[in-house]
């Protein structure tokens, strides 16, 4: 027969339940999708741009340089700050969505561009 002292049993339970508990607990996502969509418009020389987070706990904000004069229609749910050339979200931890108008075409000098959309 071999005794195990109590306080050893008492540890091993507690250990025990602790590791049944952690495997029952919900699990907190480690990463998160994110979907583009991108509708391009040739008539009007420009792209609708979508993007979707889910689930957006982990991020916690987005910050990126806008130009007035490429990005337009910037709507965001969450919270949304342009300033300064600097579009900055923070999103809501679910559903999160962004969406804005790009201008395509850009010409460099005359008649040669880094972008170009035609109909």
């Amino acid at each position: 027969m071999i005794l195990v002292p109590h306080s050893f049993l008492q540890g091993l339970c507690l250990a025990l339940s602790l590791c049944m508990l952690s495997a029952c607990a919900p699990a907190v996502p480690r990463s998160y999708k994110v979907d583009y969509t991108v509708e391009l418009q040739p008539l009007k020389d420009r792209a609708k741009v979508i993007i979707e987070i889910q689930p957006a706990e982990l991020l916690k904000k987005l910050r990126f340089t806008i130009d007035p004069e490429i990005h337009t229609e910037i709507t965001a749910n969450g919270e949304l700050v342009i300033d300064a050339g600097q579009a900055t979200w923070l999103p809501p931890p679910e559903n999160a969505r962004m969406s804005l108008v790009a201008k395509i075409s850009h010409e460099r000098d005359d008649g040669e561009f880094d972008a170009r959309m035609t109909p």
